[in-house]
């Protein structure tokens, strides 16, 4: 990535972004809902999520 695609990616991590399709994996949990949050934030669920989540 050059530098001016890594400014254009780091201005967008306050957008709105949303989360959907994650399931819970554990038994009898409802699965998780999310509501609007950062786009930053949102990646950085993602990429956090352990085995609790698919």
């Amino acid at each position: 990535m050059d530098k001016s695609a890594m400014a254009s990616v780091f201005r967008m991590r306050h957008a709105p972004a949303g989360i959907s399709g994650v399931r819970s994996l554990g038994r009898g949990q409802a699965d998780p809902v999310f509501h609007s949050r950062p786009l930053g934030e949102a990646i950085r669920f993602i990429a956090e999520a352990d085995g609790q989540y698919i």
